[in-house]
């Protein structure tokens, strides 16, 4: 469903406002974002038209737990109200050592390219509350997760490794060849 404004210009937009949701198949949290994105993009303030987007592209599932979370009507709420109500249903929250469980395990796979090693680490870490020692995470799950010994070595003799010049150096020995992929047992990939 496409939803449009009126733009600054008096123009119609086709910026779509909010896709239909099924809640069974869907993301709620990415839902949300991507429904203020659109309303950024078509110049909505946040007022009961952002509710009134979200009402109408609800299937009856979404508008029934809408509805069901608030102890009273829906138009009482004010949209992140219910977009936060919404969450805390669909995607209750973990306990952050469940959350850092599967990065701090995270490690390449025989033959993996590390950039995917660290596009897994990125995806983990989004919920996992690092705050700002995120960069500090993501450096050492890379040392130690990358599974080749020397290059493991190489970058632990770094006095004043970061992120940046960790990925550099890793990236430049899987791409220059200078190193073969091999677990720290050393019996092949």
């Amino acid at each position: 469903m496409i939803t449009s404004v009126r733009n600054k210009e008096n123009i119609k937009s086709t910026m779509p406002l909010f896709e239909t949701l099924n809640l069974e198949e869907e993301d709620w949290s990415l839902y949300a974002e991507c429904g203020r994105y659109s309303f950024h993009a078509n110049d909505m303030e946040e007022d009961d038209g952002h509710k009134i987007n979200l009402f109408t592209a609800c299937r009856a599932l979404a508008f029934s737990i809408i509805k069901s979370l608030t102890s009273c009507s829906p138009d009482t709420k004010m949209f992140n109200e219910l977009v936060d109500l919404v969450k805390n249903h669909s995607v209750p929250k973990l306990s952050v050592i469940l959350q850092h469980y599967p990065s701090n395990m995270a490690e390449r796979a025989p033959g993996e390219p590390v950039t995917e090693l660290l596009a897994i680490l990125r995806r983990m870490a989004e919920y996992c509350e690092f705050g700002p020692s995120l960069i500090q995470m993501l450096r050492d799950r890379l040392v130690c997760g990358i599974n080749n010994v020397e290059t493991q070595n190489q970058l632990l003799a770094e006095p004043t490794l970061d992120v940046e010049s960790a990925i550099e150096l890793v990236l430049s020995l899987e791409n220059t060849g200078k190193w073969a992929p091999r677990t720290p047992r050393g019996d092949g990939q």
